[in-house]
């Protein structure tokens, strides 16, 4: 007697990322309910089934599993036009047929690779993955509440790894390893935000100024003139993008009225008229309007979608510079009760 197999109620769909060669596919239910796990190669998904099927795949590079999505780089020798439907049917495939995405082993190793280099931490303070002093835990609590919920959206993962001598080493997985827009999010952006505000308490520190308010002000402040120059930087070439979306569309009908203007001047100059003397006049006046058209649209829509994003970074970083002030404001109150 043949038995049906009984199939999960699961929806897979896909998002495309900051990294061009990363895609991520959204499922409607939890799969990984440990750590994220990246996986560089086939030998390393031993015990990630679902990441062991996709290396069947040639053209799959690298495999990143979080807790509701799944990000796939892929080789520069394909397009995702090509293999983006392929991977979303086997990932509903494999979900729907419940099986096993990560087995326990697999968390069970990287935790203890996490026990390891906090023993070697506890050894020596150059490596460890695990925060051990209050400002370390600062940091993991900005980079939880602030970072890593905007880096998840783009089908990544950052996760902190050291904090010594003033030098913080992050780690980046998924979409973001390796992600061109990387570098504008973290060192072009919070980078400077997070220097500018420090120099300037460290500043004001030495100042021997004893109001912490006026300490956290002076800080606040060089923060804010650190994110419009930020934000600035971003938005460089949507002037540009404005200007050709809003004024294509009335250059090609100045074209269209100056094309059908010059038909009907030559049409005074015959006694009989006929459609085929007009049409052809008229119908290359429109090419006018479509070019116009051409170039409007996809100027609107890459400004629409920049600036969306430019908003979102600046929103971001705006975050970031409130809970960078308020750190900094106990601790400039707790150095003052001490």
């Amino acid at each position: 007697m043949n038995t049906l197999s009984k199939k999960v109620p699961v929806s897979v769909y896909a998002e495309t990322t900051p990294n061009p060669e990363v895609m991520k596919f959204v499922i409607s239910k939890t799969i990984n309910p440990y750590d994220s796990a990246e996986f560089k190669n086939k030998a390393e998904a031993q015990d990630a089934p679902l990441a062991d099927a996709f290396f069947a795949f040639p053209f799959v590079e690298e495999v990143f599993i979080a807790k509701n999505f799944v990000a796939i780089t892929k080789t520069k020798t394909v397009s995702w036009e090509e293999v983006a439907m392929p991977l979303r049917e086997f990932t509903y495939d494999f979900l729907s047929q419940d099986k096993c995405v990560i087995n326990a082993a697999q968390n069970t190793t990287e935790q203890t690779e996490n026990s390891e280099s906090e023993s070697v931490e506890q050894l020596n303070n150059s490596q460890g993955k695990i925060p051990s002093t209050a400002t370390e835990h600062q940091i993991v609590d900005i980079l939880d509440n602030y970072v890593r919920p905007n880096v998840a959206k783009d089908g990544g993962d950052i996760t902190f790894h050291s904090f010594n001598d003033g030098v913080l080493s992050l780690k980046l997985q998924g979409a973001c390893s390796g992600c061109p827009s990387s570098t504008v999010t973290l060192k072009q952006g919070i980078e400077n935000l997070f220097v500018a505000g420090f120099k300037e308490f460290a500043r004001l520190r030495k100042s021997h100024i004893d109001n912490p308010s006026m300490i956290v002000d002076g800080t606040h402040r060089a923060m804010r003139v650190a994110l419009s120059r930020e934000v600035d930087s971003l938005e460089t070439h949507l002037p540009f993008m404005a200007t050709v979306g809003s004024i294509s569309p009335y250059i090609g009908l100045f074209g269209t009225v100056w094309g059908i203007m010059n038909s009907f001047i030559g049409l005074g100059a015959v006694q009989q008229a006929t459609l085929s003397m007009v049409a052809p006049g008229i119908a290359e006046a429109l090419i006018a309007t479509a070019m116009g058209l051409f170039a409007a649209i996809p100027a609107v829509m890459a400004f629409n979608r920049f600036s969306h994003k430019v908003e979102k970074l600046e929103n971001s970083y705006g975050n970031f510079m409130e809970e960078f002030a308020s750190i900094l404001q106990r601790q400039t109150v707790a150095g003052k009760q001490d």
